[in-house]
């Protein structure tokens, strides 16, 4: 997750989310979709 971040906050080339996804636990998916909220959310500032 902390990988999936940096590369968020970076904004570098997007990474494979279907492939990180297929692999994320149910657990995972609650946490990054915590995250993708708080990024989506700074951008727009």
């Amino acid at each position: 997750i902390e990988y999936l971040w940096s590369l968020l906050r970076r904004g570098g080339e997007k990474p494979d989310f279907d492939a990180m996804l297929a692999k994320m636990t149910p657990e995972e998916k609650v946490e990054l979709r915590k995250l993708w909220v708080e990024v989506t959310h700074h951008q727009e500032r």
